[in-house]
């Protein structure tokens, strides 16, 4: 049984001014995956996720999703389906952590922002998920970067989208609240949610991710299972730094430790 396709990239390339930041992406991305996307500052992992989300449209090329032009989709029917949680959101309001997550049902709205007893519900489901309940009246201006986070995934979560794509986001949070963070997208993804998320952390890439998209310059470097794309050649070949790579005991997946120069030296 084939896989169902839901963006198809064709010779995709963005540039913000004269600095072309993508170059000639060719890429399918299919129902059901949780990939992260990796590289080094400036490789073009955000822009990328832009361009998934509809939010920029290609210079060349053209993103097709769910078998459309992504350039068909309005706004508002693009939100039934994609929710994008960027690297950062700025508040404008004082708003309490419940309406905050609430605006994020505005793509199921009966009209405008009118919600119903069943978003009610359903922000309350998110919460729980979340394990946010206790900031329940809190306004979201005075809660700390890592809280805020949570708040910010679960805004995006009340979408009930089919597609999240999710830039950094667990880098406000300590390891206990990622690992718990990156156990909710898996369980989520286990039930059918199709999940993109920009990395820095290769080890976290490793293990939650199925494929990895490891961005260079622009282009995309290598594409597949944690095992295909971190190997310590491709990493120093992009990061330009010395690595070892072993395998996780547990999982069986790549784990990757920076090495100092100083431990170079005396190996010499």
């Amino acid at each position: 049984m084939s896989k169902e396709i839901l963006y198809s990239l064709r010779n995709v390339s963005f540039g913000y001014t004269d600095d072309e930041v993508l170059r000639e992406i060719d890429l399918d991305i299919y129902k059901g995956e949780l990939i992260g996307i990796i590289g080094p500052n400036g490789a073009g992992k955000t822009t990328l996720l832009r361009i998934l989300s509809g939010y920029l449209i290609p210079q060349r090329g053209q993103v097709i999703f769910t078998g459309r032009n992504i350039r068909e989709y309005d706004t508002r029917s693009l939100a039934r389906y994609i929710a994008t949680l960027p690297q950062s959101l700025e508040i404008p309001f004082s708003y309490t952590v419940e309406e905050f997550i609430t605006m994020g049902r505005y793509p199921h709205a009966i009209k405008d922002f009118h919600y119903g007893e069943s978003d009610r519900e359903f922000v309350g489901d998110v919460m729980r998920l979340m394990n946010i309940e206790s900031l329940y009246g809190r306004k979201v201006d005075t809660l700390s970067g890592g809280e805020r986070q949570k708040v910010f995934l679960a805004q995006s979560l009340a979408q009930d989208p089919k597609v999240l794509l999710l830039d950094e986001p667990v880098s406000h949070l300590d390891i206990k609240y990622q690992m718990i963070t990156l156990e909710v997208l898996q369980s989520l993804h286990a039930e059918g949610l199709t999940i993109i998320m920009v990395l820095h952390d290769l080890n976290l890439a490793s293990e939650f991710c199925s494929r990895i998209i490891f961005l260079s310059r622009g282009h995309i470097h290598t594409d597949g299972t944690p095992s295909v794309t971190l190997t310590y050649k491709n990493i120093e070949e992009v990061y330009n730094t010395v690595v070892l790579v072993r395998e996780n005991p547990l999982s069986g997946k790549p784990f990757i430790i920076p090495i100092s120069k100083k431990y170079l030296k005396k190996s010499q």
